[in-house]
């Protein structure tokens, strides 16, 4: 952590860091607080490793249903069929881990600037293939990544799909600035998103995608296809934004659990 300081203070200012683990932190608390105006974050994150892959096939009905929500990545899909003939395979690949957060604190008179960088990277592979014939089949996947989303339905007797989907969330940033009245507070993630989509459907196919920027919503589509269609498609969208600078002041002075 590092704070750094300019003329003269005209109120107190408290800012209380909490960290676990310097080298991987796992957990981080910070407080602010300048006259009556107190700002906080608490942040922790657990590292996770999952893996599946497998196929199923047979004639009958089936249902499945998957859920996966982590560090703004997310996943949901259901698929229900009538009997019919049906061959699935699937391969599952979602990581998160933890690394270094950097804090840096700015002070100029009774104004306080908090500027956070958090280095937790998580990402989603998953990919699947579905063939269907039968009485009927039901089956949608959507996609999450922070603010970004993508969803493909579709229903048919006779189905065919191949999709991909690669997210990956590489770190976010906050930035407050705490003021003995107010908070000003702002949030930015840098993400990707990788969608790949072919199908073949004989009665309905559908596709929804959304894409923002600073919470408004720069992108957005939504395709909609009823009968004999077949669909090749890819979808890619990333998120960046601007890591804080450290200001530069008349003098330094070091938190005295260092630099993590």
């Amino acid at each position: 952590m590092k704070i750094s300081g300019t003329g003269i203070a005209m109120a107190i200012i408290l800012i209380a860091v909490l960290i676990s683990h310097v080298s991987a932190v796992e957990h981080y608390e910070v407080s602010v607080t300048t006259g009556n105006t107190t700002w906080t974050i608490d942040r922790t994150k657990l590292p996770v490793s999952f893996d599946m892959s497998g196929t199923v096939s047979g004639n009958g009905t089936m249902i499945l249903k998957h859920g996966i929500d982590l560090a703004g990545v997310r996943k949901k899909d259901l698929i229900r069929t009538q009997p019919g003939e049906v061959t699935i395979s699937e391969s599952l690949d979602l990581k998160s881990t933890t690394d270094h957060v950097n804090i840096t604190a700015t002070v100029q008179e009774d104004n306080a600037t908090m500027n956070i960088t958090e280095a937790w990277p998580t990402s989603l592979i998953d990919e699947t293939e579905l063939s269907y014939s039968g009485k009927g089949i039901s089956s949608w996947e959507i996609y999450g990544n922070n603010n970004d989303v993508i969803c493909s339905r579709f229903r048919a007797t006779k189905f065919e799909k191949v999709s991909k989907c690669n997210a990956t969330v590489l770190k976010m940033i906050f930035s407050a600035v705490v003021t003995p009245e107010t908070v000003t507070e702002i949030q930015g993630v840098v993400t990707g998103t990788d969608y790949n989509l072919k199908a073949t459907s004989d009665k309905f196919s559908h596709l929804d995608y959304k894409h923002e920027v600073k919470d408004k919503t720069s992108i957005m589509g939504s395709e909609s296809y009823f009968g004999n269609y077949s669909i090749v498609t890819a979808i890619k969208m990333a998120a960046f934004v601007e890591e804080p600078k450290d200001e530069v002041s008349e003098a330094w002075l070091h938190c005295s659990c260092g630099d993590p």
